[in-house]
C-alpha cells in the first residue's frame, strides 16, 4: 500500500488491508503505533524503511493486543532486533497466555485467507510487550512527545496516544471505528460503562485531529462532531440489543439479527466473519450484563 503523509513527521505505513500502522519519526527516535496483521508485515517493513532509510525503529506503541494490531510485531523484531514494544500491563499478561496466542494465530490465518495472501507463521515468544506504559507516561522522541491515556472498554489494555503539540489523537478502538460519514462502529467488548468514561476522557482533550482505528485521519471539521457520533452509535447498539433481549430472544438469535443490521460493507471487506462474530458476541454479552435487568 502507498505511504500517506499525515504531517511532516507522521506517516501512515500500513502494509495491507485490515490493520493500520502509523510511524512517528522524531529527532531522537521513532515509534510505530500498532503493527497491523501478520500477513502484510513484509509490506509494512518496506514502508517503514522508505521513511526511515537506514534509521532505526525504536518503539512499537501497542494500542491493545488483538491480532490486527499486534500481528506484525514478530516480523519487525527480525528487522530491528533492539525494538522495544510498549503496552499496557494487562496486555503483557494476556500475551503470555497460550489461549490468546492461539486465537491470534487462528484469526491471523483467517485474515490472510480472506485477502488471498499466504498465512505467516511466527515465533510466539516474539509477540510480547517488553515494557509497560500507563496513563500519564510520555514517550519522548526529542521534538515530539507522545502522551499515554488508558481507555478501557474495548479491552482492559486499550491505550490512546496524544500528540499535544500537533493536537492529534490516535484513538483506541474502545471509542469506535469511523465507518461512513457520521457513523461510528462501536467497540465496547468488555464494558459499555467504561467505554463511555473513555469517550469522555478523550473528548476533554479537544484534539483538532483524530486518527480512528481502521479508518484513518478525521479532519478538524469532523473531529468536532466525532464524539457525538460515537455516543449515538453506542446508544443505537445498546437499544437494539436490549429490545430483542426483553422481547425474549436468546443470545444466538440476537447475534443473527445484530449481524444483519450492523455488519457494514467496510467490515465485510476488511474483517473476517470469525472476528466480527467474536466481537459481536462480546458486545451482546456486555449489554445484557450491564443493562438486561434494568
Amino acid at each position: 500500500m502507498m505511504l500517506e503523509l499525515i504531517n511532516n513527521h507522521i506517516t501512515r505505513v500500513t502494509g495491507g488491508d485490515g490493520g493500520e500502522a502509523y510511524l512517528i519519526a522524531g529527532r531522537e527516535g521513532s515509534a510505530l503505533i500498532d503493527s497491523g496483521m501478520a500477513y502484510c508485515a513484509e509490506n509494512l517493513i518496506q514502508n517503514i524503511k522508505q521513511v526511515l532509510g537506514e534509521g532505526n525503529l525504536d518503539f512499537v506503541l501497542l494500542s491493545h493486543t488483538h491480532y490486527d494490531h499486534s500481528g506484525g510485531i514478530p516480523f519487525l523484531r527480525l528487522e530491528w532486533p533492539n525494538l522495544l514494544v510498549l503496552g499496557d500491563a494487562h496486555g503483557k499478561r494476556i500475551l503470555k497466555k497460550q489461549s490468546a496466542m492461539t486465537a491470534i494465530k487462528e484469526l491471523s490465518d483467517h485474515a490472510a485467507e480472506m485477502f488471498g495472501k499466504p498465512a505467516q507463521d511466527f515465533d510466539e515468544k516474539d509477540l510480547r510487550i517488553d515494557e509497560c506504559i500507563k496513563e500519564g507516561d510520555i514517550i519522548d522522541l526529542g521534538n515530539i512527545q507522545i502522551e499515554v491515556f488508558a481507555t478501557p472498554g474495548h479491552t482492559k489494555c486499550s491505550l490512546a496516544f496524544f500528540l499535544r503539540n500537533e493536537s492529534i489523537l490516535f484513538a483506541s478502538e474502545t471509542t469506535g471505528i469511523m465507518a461512513d460519514y457520521g457513523e461510528v462502529t462501536p467497540g465496547f467488548l468488555t464494558s459499555y460503562k467504561d467505554t463511555l468514561e473513555s469517550v469522555k476522557k478523550c473528548r476533554k482533550l479537544q484534539a483538532k485531529f483524530i486518527v480512528s482505528p481502521h479508518y484513518g485521519l478525521i479532519p478538524e471539521v469532523d473531529s468536532k462532531n466525532y464524539w457525538d457520533w460515537v455516543v449515538k452509535s453506542m446508544e443505537a447498539n445498546k437499544n437494539f440489543i436490549i429490545k430483542l433481549y426483553r422481547d425474549g430472544y436468546n443470545e444466538a438469535e440476537i447475534l443473527t439479527k445484530y449481524a444483519k443490521k450492523f455488519r457494514s460493507e467496510r467490515q465485510e471487506e476488511q474483517q473476517p466473519y470469525e472476528a466480527f462474530e467474536m466481537n459481536a458476541k462480546k458486545i451482546i454479552e456486555v449489554i445484557i450484563k450491564e443493562f438486561g435487568q434494568i
